[in-house]
């Protein structure tokens, strides 16, 4: 038996240069206000409960990168497939299997 055979192959991992866009967007600055609303929301967060100077940084630095969402996406992308073209390199070179799938998503 290996670890996870109670699985199925739906839940493996994915690599996927096609959906490499970066979060820095006016669009996910709205989905977040609107989330702050939600209890099941999938990104949570609570701007007043914890006053830390940490999270107000970390937000300004992530609202100041919005300008360069393009330039961030594209440079995002260019790693994705740089990182997918060394994986299967290695995957030739060292010769392990993984199941890997070239025909895009199911």
């Amino acid at each position: 038996r290996y670890a996870a055979m109670e699985t199925s192959f739906a839940n493996g991992g994915q690599l996927s240069a096609s959906n490499a866009e970066v979060w820095n967007s006016y669009g996910t600055i709205l989905k977040g206000i609107k989330w702050m609303f939600q209890r099941d929301a999938p990104l949570l967060m609570h701007p007043l409960a914890d006053m830390s100077w940490h999270k107000y940084s970390w937000m300004a630095e992530f609202l100041a990168q919005i300008p360069n969402y393009k330039s961030n996406t594209i440079e995002t992308v260019q790693l994705a497939l740089a990182a997918r073209k060394l994986l299967i390199k290695h995957s030739e070179t060292y010769n392990f299997d993984f199941n890997r799938e070239d025909r895009g998503i199911l």
